[in-house]
Formats: structure tokens, sequence, C-alpha cells
């Protein structure tokens, strides 16, 4: 390691270089002991300093430290020059206290510890070099002589003094320069290990090859003063021998630095190096030495393989990807990359579209409004752009895209370019506007129905006041002919008037119940909790006279309560219990039993097997001359009879109305029988709440 002396003149170096060489060569008068200095005549100079000259000493060495510029004062700049004065002052009063007890060999111990275990309070070892140590040995002994004068005019006094001193500064420097290049050697090697880097030297004039340790680390072998080049060859992987040897041979032969990998052949298995170097010449040119570093680049080898592969296969994936076009972009629009999907989608090769600009794919509107280019601005300023809308191919027929640009970023944050990723939509957005056009034909048959409905709404209104009215006319006439005429009419004549009073009857009950059924679409009743006892008790007091006449027996378990609209729901109530009434068989009284029961959604017939719902189930059953069950749905429906006017009377709308009224509470209604052997009618209304079951027909409770 070369040391780099301060810049100062030669004569000084030099004389101050000679005077240590003297002293190191010829034979002193000074006591030394195992290596401890004791001085005989400094004491006393020291002590004179320390009385008289202690100031005036502290501020010479700041004025020639600041005249020579000595690096470590850059560590105390934020010392005010007072605060630098009384620093230095007692530095230097420590200094010569060592040289007046004759302490200095403790003193020089003491202040190499302190500087090596970083001590020192404004700076560390780290912050010492080289140009420190000698412009500071320089520095006090320019002191120490300016001012000999002061304190004696003998020469041969102050021969010894300056003699004694320069065996302190030979003492301080060697030791001090020995940590300073101890510490470097220890943290070259820290360095070589950390950095899995080795260095070596072949001198060619011996054959003398010099390794580091990380030298023999990386080779796997013990370490020797002298390596041999030859254990090194044997280990160099069969395939990388000869170029290696050829390139460290080219090196020497032309006086030319070198770089090149190789591989080892070693127990733990396979190494890869760097090696790197040049070589050195003498006098006349000729290399006389080559030195080199050798790097473990193994782990770096195995990382960049798997980036590598990475790369590959990241490239291969987007590349085979054919339902999106990938295409990166550079910060003007420039189209680099290009990958199967971009060429089915847009009918480009990567050869034909690669360096264009991807303006070519939008179509002349959105080019005339200049939406590349605001894509890439809105990117660039929120880091993300999308949009969807028609696309050039390369055969100028147009497809619906949907686009998503993502701005790339260096590691500084600056925009280095773009990603475009295109999906092809057009059959969704054909879809879409078939739906849309599908919607407005919906739209306008949905007008065309409300304008249907304000008929039926008319019609309603003309038949429960303009028909009815002269329909209760012919009743009215009829009836007063036959009660005044009755002994002129004949036979045949009274039974034609009786047959058209019957025919009005029938269209009055037809008419009414039609509009029964058609106010049922109107759901404006609010929906109350209802006990469903008081309810039926309701209805068999409208039906006490049918029921007393047919010696109707009518049994109920208890009934819950129910949010149900009140008036809908007695009406379901008395045309299930009506019907079962006017379909009873002859001299048999009826029997009508109510059961009552909560039932899973998925559970009821024809319903959804996802419904988690729960039902109140409402069970009507009777004795009756019941139906084929084929005609289990068809009951339900407007108009349908399944038995002659002349047998039981009826509009044929009872049951419609009443499947209307559970479809209104959002339920279901099914029927079963057998023919002469009764019906069952189910009821299924969904229950949002628990609702409990009323024991007392005079007062119910409802669970929230």
């Amino acid at each position: 390691m070369s040391i780099k002396f301060p810049n100062i003149s030669n004569y000084v170096i030099k004389t101050h270089l000679s005077k240590l060489v003297l002293f190191l060569t010829a034979e002193s008068s000074l006591t030394m002991k195992e290596n401890l200095l004791h001085f005989k005549y400094f004491p006393e100079y020291a002590d004179f300093l320390l009385k008289n000259k202690l100031k005036d000493f502290t501020l010479e060495q700041i004025k020639i430290m600041k005249e020579l510029h000595v690096p470590v004062l850059k560590y105390f700049s934020h010392l005010n020059e007072e605060q630098l004065l009384e620093e230095g002052q007692k530095n230097t009063q420590i200094f010569l206290e060592a040289f007046k007890t004759n302490s200095v060999s403790d003193y020089i111990q003491i202040s190499i510890n302190n500087w090596i275990s970083n001590q020192y309070a404004f700076f560390t070892r780290e912050n010492i070099s080289v140009e420190d140590i000698t412009l500071l040995s320089f520095t006090r002994r320019k002191l120490f002589r300016h001012f000999l004068s002061d304190y004696t005019q003998d020469s041969s006094l102050s021969l010894k003094i300056m003699e004694e001193f320069d065996a302190f500064t030979v003492e301080i420097d060697t030791r001090s320069f020995n940590h300073m290049f101890d510490m470097q050697h220890r943290l070259y090697e820290q360095v070589e290990v950390i950095a899995h880097i080795g260095s070596w030297s072949w001198d060619l004039r011996n054959n003398h090859m010099i390794w580091s340790r990380e030298m023999f680390r990386i080779y796997e072998l013990e370490p020797v003063e002298n390596a041999n080049i030859y254990d090194r060859r044997k280990l160099i992987h069969p395939e990388d021998l000869e170029k290696s040897e050829r390139e460290l041979e080219k090196s020497i032969k032309s006086n030319i630095p070198y770089s090149f990998t190789y591989r080892l052949v070693l127990k733990s298995g396979v190494k890869h190096l760097l090696a790197k170097g040049q070589p050195e010449v003498d006098a006349v040119n000729k290399v006389i030495k080559v030195f080199g570093t050798l790097q473990d680049i193994t782990e770096q080898k195995r990382i960049q393989d798997e980036l590598k592969r990475n790369e590959e296969l990241v490239h291969g994936m987007v590349n085979e990807i054919q339902d999106y076009a990938i295409i990166l972009l550079d910060t003007k629009g420039t189209i680099l990359n290009w990958n199967k999907g971009a060429e089915k989608i847009k009918g480009y090769s990567s050869q034909e579209i690669v360096g264009k600009n991807f303006r070519i794919f939008y179509t002349e509107k959105d080019l005339e409004e200049g939406l590349p280019e605001k894509l890439l601005n809105k990117t660039i300023q929120e880091g993300r752009a999308t949009h969807e809308g028609w696309r050039k191919r390369k055969n100028g027929s147009i497809f619906w895209g949907s686009i998503v640009i993502t701005a790339l970023h260096d590691k500084e944050g600056n925009v280095i370019g773009f990603s475009k990723i295109t999906r092809e939509l057009t059959e969704r957005k054909l879809a879409e506007d078939q739906l849309m056009m599908y919607s407005e034909k919906i739209e306008m048959k949905n007008k065309k129905l409300e304008q249907a409905n304000k008929e039926l709404e008319s019609f309603s209104y003309i038949a429960s006041h303009d028909l009815q009215e002269p329909l209760r006319k012919i009743q009215a006439f009829t009836s007063r002919l036959l009660q005044k005429e009755n002994d002129n009419l004949s036979e045949w004549g009274k039974d034609v008037f009786s047959k058209v009073q019957t025919s009005a009857n029938r269209m009055q009950k037809l008419i009414e119940a039609l509009l029964s059924f058609s106010r049922l679409d109107k759901a404006q009743d609010a929906y109350e909790p209802v006990d469903i006892n008081h309810l039926l008790e309701e209805v068999k007091v409208n039906l006490h006279e049918i029921i007393i006449a047919k010696k109707a027996i009518i049994e109920s378990e208890p009934l819950p309560v129910i949010q149900v609209i009140p008036i809908q729901f007695q009406q379901l109530l008395t045309n299930l219990i009506s019907n079962a009434l006017k379909y009873s068989k002859p001299d048999v009284p009826p029997a009508i039993k109510i059961t009552y029961g909560m039932k899973e959604g998925k559970l009821i017939p024809g319903n959804s097997i996802h419904d988690k719902n729960k039902y109140h189930h409402l069970t009507f059953s009777d004795n009756g001359i019941g139906f084929d069950p084929q005609y289990s749905e068809k009951i339900f429906e407007l108009f349908q009879r399944l038995h002659g006017k002349s047998e039981y009377e009826g509009t044929g709308i009872g049951l419609a109305i009443c499947k209307k009224i559970v479809d209104n509470h959002h339920g279901f209604i099914n029927a079963t029988a057998e023919s002469n052997n009764g019906a069952e009618f189910n009821v299924y209304i969904p229950s949002e709440r628990n609702a409990e079951i009323v024991t007392d027909p005079n007062s119910y409770t409802l669970n929230e």
C-alpha cells in the first residue's frame, strides 16, 4: 500500500524523513526499555511551555494546521474560534503533561486506543488519514522548534531536546501507521468476504503467486503461503480451462486488462466466477507481474438464469394469449411489442406494425377528436386509462374494443412507456344493442298494455254502470210483467219470461264476479295483522243461511294471526267455503275441516327448492263430490266449470278469484281430489314474521 504525503515542500519532507532515518539507524542516548520512551531533557521544556506558552502554543498550532490544510480539521468546523482554542488548550495541556511527567508511552497508547475504539468526541477512526498522521507530526515538530529559543539559547541542549521529540514522533507515527494499515487490511479482508471477491498477484520473474484468504475460500483450498497455479488448473471446468488460460496469456502478451467468466468443479458443486485483472510492466515495458480479482458470481448467475427463465416464460405466456391484444408502447405511442392476440384481433403481423403509432387503430372521428392523445395524457396523469369504442383492423373493418392503458415508470417515477391491453367485445356490443332494441320494443308493448289496462278500466266502469243499468231494467220489467200479467200469460209465455229473468240474474252475478276479479289487480289495500279465527267467524255469519239449509258442519283448528289484506282474505275464505258447500253430495250434510301448520318454502309443490322462507299453511278439506285429478290446475282458470249449469250454479270465476288473491299475497294455492270423494285445497301464505297460534278467538298477539 502506497502512502500519499501531503502537499508540502520537498525540503520539509526530505528533512523530516532524513532525521527519522538518522534516528532509527544511529546510536541514541535515549533510555528505551520494553518499548517505553523515557526523556531526560524534554520534561523541563514541556513544563516551561505549560507555565508560559500554553495559549500561544495552541494558537500557533491551529494557525499552522490551517495553513497546511490538515484534513482532520474539517471535523471541528462546527466550533467557533473561541471554542476551538478552548478545545485545543485542553488537548495541548494533556500532551505537554505527558512530556513533563515522562508518561509519553502511556499517552501514545491511550491516544491510539481512543482512536481505534472511536472514543473521540468529534470524529471516528475512519476519519483519520495517512495525511493527518504525517501533517500532525510535522506541525508538532515545527511548534516545539518555534518556542525552543524562548526556553534556551544553548544549541547543544536544543539539539538533544529535538532528538528526544524525534524519538516520540517516530514511535507515535510508527504505531499509528501500523494500526491504520492493520485496520485497512482487516477491512479489505471483510470486504472480500462480503462481496465474495478474492485478490491475487503473480510475479512472473520467480513464478511466485500470492492469494488473499478469500481466494482460498472460493477455491475451497487450505491457505498456503505460495499458491500453486497447477492446483488452480485442476479445479477449472474442462470446458473453460482453455478459455481462461488463453485470456490470461493474451493479457500478459499484449499488456492489456482482461475480464472473463469461467467455472470451477468442486465438491460443493459448480461455481461460476468472474475474473478481472491487468499486468504490471517494468522500466522497459516488459510485463513482470499480473494483478487480479476473482468474484464468486454463482448466486448472481442463479438469480440471473431464474430471471431469464421467468422473463422467457412471461414473454411466451403474453405472446401466446390470443383473447387479448397486449401491446407495449413508448412515451409517444409508438408500438414496441406485439403478441398473437393483437395479430388475431387487429390483423397486423408483428413485422408490419412494430414501429408504427397506435393511432392507426382509431376511426377518423376519434382521430379528429384527439382521442389517442387524450388517453395517453390521462394515463400519464392518473397512471391508468380505460375506454370502449369502435377500432379499425388492418382490412378496414371495425370491431368494438375495450382497452386499458397503464403507465410504466422507472425507479425515479418517470413515465418510460405504456402497456395497452385490448379485448374484442363486438359480440357483446351487438348483444347489448339487440337488448336495447328489445328493451325499446318491450317499452312500446308496455305502453300498449298500459293503454289496454286503461281500456279495461273503462270497460269495468261501463260494466259497473252502463251495462248493469239496462240489465236492472230487464229484471224489473220482467218481474212486474209476471206479477201484473201473470193471469193473461200462457204457460209457454210464463216459462219464457221466467227464463229471461233467470238469464238476467245470471248475467248480473257474472258482471259482479268479473268486477270483483278485476278489482283484485289493484293492490292498493294495506296489509294488516289479522286474526284468521275472527275472519272465519265473520264468513260463517255471512253464509249462515246456506250453512243451516245444508246442515253443514265447519270445524277449524286454532288459526294464526297473519299479515294479509283483510277484505281480500275474507273473500278467499268465503269462496273456498262456498265452493265446498256448493259441490256437496245430495242428501249428505257437508263436512268442512280447516287445519293449520307451518311449511318450509322448498317443500311446497311447484315452488323453488332454494326458497328459504317459511309459509303459513291453511288446508280446507270437504266430503263433497270432488273432481277428476287431471283438472287440479285447470279449476283455477277463469270461467272454468267442471259441471253443467243445470247441475250446479256458478260463474266459473270463484276459484280464479282465490288464485288471484293468493298471488297478491305472494303465496301458493293448489287442490287435490278424487271424483265423488271430496276435495282438499291448500293455501300457503309467506311469513316474514313468526306468527303465534291464537287459541283464544277473542284475543291474539304477534311475535315480531
